[in-house]
């Protein structure tokens, strides 16, 4: 077993359909499908069980979730420690940026912290959204930035907001046009879900769902339907853009925030690059732009 088979397992476990976890694990359903088989031929156990509404994780497997965040943690540790020690660095921080705020927004960042921090070791993470927090809460991440409002009991601090729109190529009535999805975070998706259903739209089921907003725009561009997308996305969108509203008049908006460990800020170098972020995202007007 590696650290990709415990991911790929508890994705699995998280949106219980093998298709979808293969679109959020970015390799074909065959080629999961066959990792799957080997893995448990390897253990001697199965792993999944297969049912009408999709695929759950056995009693078995879930003792292999188990010890698989464990071992994942300590590898990760591991790797730390080992190159801490090379380089004899005291401090370390580990943050996790499910955003991108540009090369040079994370460039300027780091070097205002370092300057008033030298002998810091930072370890940057970046990803999607779920795997950037699953790694948070596991502990592996000191601080992390994410798109979206995940569930967290110690700090949590919103760093900026942004509307989203609905974009086609045409303006035209868009009843009867193919609806454009891409991986998100849940409450996003929940908060789409919503505005499609008050304004009456359906999902066909020729919908199209794709891993990149990147793509799912060049799709709307190109004329295959439309699709929500904040607003950061569309400087250069040659299309039909049109702010989105709830019923009640509140925009549709999405958020970032940063989250941190209660004990992790108790140490001072910490503490100081969770308030750098704060500022940054002030100072720069919160421009933020998920990483695709």
């Amino acid at each position: 077993m590696n650290e990709f088979d415990f991911e790929m397992l508890k994705v699995i476990s998280d949106v219980g359909n093998i298709t979808k976890a293969s679109e959020k694990l970015c390799i074909t359903q065959s080629a999961l499908s066959k990792k799957i088989k080997t893995l448990e031929d390897e253990l001697g156990v199965r792993l999944l069980e297969r049912h009408r509404g999709g695929v759950s994780v056995t009693d078995e497997g879930q003792v292999v979730l188990n010890y698989g965040t464990d071992i994942t943690k300590a590898i990760y540790e591991m790797r730390l420690r080992l190159r801490n020690h090379m380089y004899g660095f005291n401090r370390v921080i580990n943050a996790g940026i499910s955003i991108d705020q540009t090369r040079e927004y994370i460039a300027d960042l780091i070097g205002e912290y370092r300057d008033s921090y030298g002998n810091v070791q930072i370890n940057i993470t970046t990803g999607k959204n779920y795997r950037v927090y699953d790694r948070f809460i596991n502990e592996e991440l000191d601080v992390a930035m994410i798109r979206g409002d995940f569930p967290w009991h110690e700090y949590k601090s919103l760093l900026s907001t942004e509307h989203v729109c609905l974009i086609s190529s045409s303006g035209n009535d868009i009843k009867n046009e193919t609806f454009i999805s891409y991986s998100t975070d849940q409450y996003m998706s929940i908060m789409m879900d919503r505005w499609i259903a008050e304004n009456g739209l359906k999902v066909n089921r020729n919908s199209i769902s794709v891993d990149s907003i990147t793509l799912a725009m060049e799709l709307v561009e190109r004329g295959y339907g439309w699709c929500l997308i904040p607003e950061v996305y569309l400087k250069s969108f040659n299309g039909h853009i049109q702010t989105c509203y709830f019923k009640d008049g509140t925009p549709l908006m999405r958020t970032a925030y940063i989250y941190a460990h209660g004990s992790a800020l108790k140490k001072d170098h910490i503490r100081a690059f969770a308030e750098l972020v704060q500022s940054y995202s002030h100072r720069k007007n919160s421009k933020f732009n998920e990483i695709v």
